[in-house]
């Protein structure tokens, strides 16, 4: 045990030169003797396990409607959009702004329209709609803790128990190509069973985010 700490920790603070019992007999002792051995080393834990994966910022682009004709960039983590779905409300869904895990450029279709496919630059995140009605958020979120995915589930204003409604949105470690999008939309999908809706393939695909007035608000879950 203590070959294997010292090759995971480094060496160990000389100051600090008592050597550690040997573990053996019951679990106090062993645990005594674990702690010892840790109390030797000065390793900063938060540097060695990275920070979590909920609190990694990243580009997230947010259209005002779904005319797409003006776009704003906002850097967050998923942490941090949890708190914006929650606390965003409208009169009517279609007054609720759209989000894509991304960035866009300036192309513009006839319609004048920033949100299409080629003009997609890169993407941050991976989202995924489900209407199907069958699985609920809670065992969405608990497939994809079993996968070891950190992502983001919140549900839809037409939501209801007897029917669930939701989105799911994974941050990435970094950002990647448009072109590599579906491979890891593919992943993210298979974890959950395959029960993604066909748009969540969709390069740029956006989705509304928020609550309306007079129905419950999102239900928001981090994994």
């Amino acid at each position: 045990m203590e070959d294997y700490l010292s090759e995971l920790l480094g060496p160990p603070d000389r100051e600090k030169e008592n050597p550690a019992p040997v573990a053996a007999g019951n679990g106090v002792e062993f645990l005594a003797s674990l702690e010892n051995c840790l109390s030797q080393h000065t390793t900063n834990w938060d540097d060695l396990l990275g920070p979590s994966a909920l609190d990694m910022p990243f580009d997230l682009s947010v259209f005002p409607d779904v005319h797409a004709k003006s776009v704003s960039v906002e850097r967050l983590s998923i942490r941090q959009l949890a708190g914006k779905i929650r606390a965003r409300q409208a009169d009517a869904k279609s007054s609720l702004p759209l989000l894509k895990l991304g960035t866009f450029g300036a192309s513009r279709t006839e319609r004048g329209s920033l949100r299409h496919d080629g003009n997609l630059e890169s993407v941050s995140g991976i989202e995924g709609d489900y209407d199907a009605g069958e699985v609920s958020p809670q065992e969405a979120a608990e497939r994809l803790r079993r996968a070891n995915i950190a992502a983001l589930v919140y549900t839809t204003p037409s939501h209801a128990p007897d029917a669930p409604r939701w989105r799911v949105l994974c941050p990435l470690s970094k950002e990647i190509s448009p072109g590599e999008r579906e491979a890891l939309c593919e992943r993210v999908n298979g974890a959950l069973g395959g029960i993604l809706a066909s748009e969540s393939f969709t390069r740029s695909q956006t989705y509304y985010f928020g609550g309306v007035a007079g129905l419950a608000a999102p239900s928001v879950h981090l994994i």
